[in-house]
């Protein structure tokens, strides 16, 4: 037995470093790495309030009807058509149809300019935009994460739009 014991001890010997460093730069060492992080979450708080204090500068609430954003170098918005739609829930459950919810639109054109408006509870929406290509998305209350979009660009011509459906499909 104790020649297995003097094996394993020599061997757990040859295994052990060489050098170990110092218990002082050990420390040192993980000080750094502390402060590192410090200082990455204190320019990343800084990085927020720099933004949110340039979205605070244009306080116009998003979600009230025909509400439109112009990007800085944007001007005056031109004149608009009327557009309308629904917002629905598509999927979920087999032999649920579509179901039309509350919420909020969203037209963006390829500008940048951004146009809302509340959907009543019924699915239905209608805004002004000026004629043009726009991507229309949306917001159902009370959930921040669904995925609510048109199928594809939708196209206003100068007589207007009807018919807009703006899809949150669930899974």
């Amino acid at each position: 037995m104790s020649d297995i014991r003097e094996l394993l001890a020599a061997e757990a010997q040859r295994l052990q470093p060489a050098q170990a460093p110092e218990f002082p730069r050990l420390l040192a060492a993980r000080a750094r790495r502390r402060y590192g992080a410090i200082a990455g979450a204190a320019v990343l708080i800084a990085a927020i309030a720099g933004g949110t204090s340039l979205m605070a500068q244009d306080n116009r609430p998003l979600d009230q009807p025909g509400i439109v954003r112009q990007p800085a170098a944007g001007g005056a918005p031109t004149a608009g058509v009327p557009v309308s739609g629904i917002l629905q829930q598509i999927g979920g459950p087999v032999g649920i149809g579509p179901r039309k919810i509350a919420g909020t639109v969203h037209f963006q054109s390829a500008a940048g300019v951004l146009t809302s408006t509340k959907v009543t509870a019924d699915g239905r929406f209608s805004l002004t935009v000026p004629p043009g290509r726009y991507q229309a998305t949306g917001t159902p209350i009370g959930s921040d994460r669904a995925i609510c979009e048109a199928d594809s660009d939708v196209v206003v011509s100068a007589a207007g739009l009807t018919g807009v459906q703006v899809n949150c499909h669930v899974r």
